[in-house]
């Protein structure tokens, strides 16, 4: 498998409209050339690589160093489910997209590309939600994703209320010099229902549900188990 190189410098928040338009102009030059394939994967490799660097400086703790967010991110790359993420993606989007390759990390990086290039805003939120999320265990782990903007951004967590689970996360992070931070946001409204997302030393988890409280509550739970953590 290809290792990553130089990372593109380049911040771009799929959450603003404005922001679609700017990708469209920087992508703009690159599309008068016949020679689609080797551009599109070149241009999928260096957004993949710095969306997922960007990632794990998120989730890193103030105290590492830049030897150790290389191998995070060497972690990171290596775990990467590939041919999921490319599997999800590709089913989403128009077929014409995806060109045949000698295998899944190139075919991902080859298809990201064309979704670039291509500048539909569906397909690239559809890009984006591959990319950020998978499931393990019943646990989404975030990959690729900005942690939201100032008026979303996560706060350490209040455990009143929240149960056991919730508790012993946070004096287990007290202990070993960690935050919880947690956020829960609206998914519907008929019915009610609410996704909670958990942060702790490098873990994201989600979980839905029909209040807050117990979105959170959940999200504690996987977060524990996730962690290995024992709840008394």
């Amino acid at each position: 498998m290809p290792t990553h190189s130089a990372l593109l410098p380049l911040h771009i928040d799929f959450s603003s409209e404005d922001e679609f338009d700017t990708l469209a102009s920087d992508v703009e030059v690159m599309s008068t050339s016949d020679n689609w394939s080797g551009k599109e994967y070149w241009l999928g490799k260096k957004y993949f690589e710095f969306a997922l660097a960007e990632q794990n400086l998120v989730e890193s703790t103030v105290d590492e160093s830049a030897p150790e967010l290389d191998a995070r991110l060497q972690a990171s790359f290596r775990e990467y489910p590939f041919t999921e993420t490319l599997r999800y993606i590709q089913g989403r989007v128009e077929a014409s997209l995806f060109r045949n390759s000698s295998d899944d990390y190139e075919g991902l990086m080859t298809l990201i590309g064309s979704i670039l290039r291509k500048k539909n805003r569906s397909e690239m939120r559809t890009m984006i939600i591959g990319l950020r999320e998978y499931k393990s265990d019943g646990v989404h782990e975030v990959r690729g994703e900005r942690i939201a903007k100032s008026q979303d951004s996560y706060a350490e967590i209040d455990t009143a209320g929240l149960g056991r689970h919730a508790t012993t996360l946070k004096e287990h992070g007290e202990k070993h010099g960690a935050i919880v931070r947690c956020i829960a946001r609206p998914l519907s409204t008929y019915p009610p229902r609410y996704e909670a997302t958990l942060v702790y030393q490098g873990t994201m988890v989600k979980a839905e549900a029909k209040s807050q409280r117990e979105a959170r509550q959940k999200a504690a739970m996987k977060a524990c188990d996730k962690r290995g953590i024992t709840v008394k």
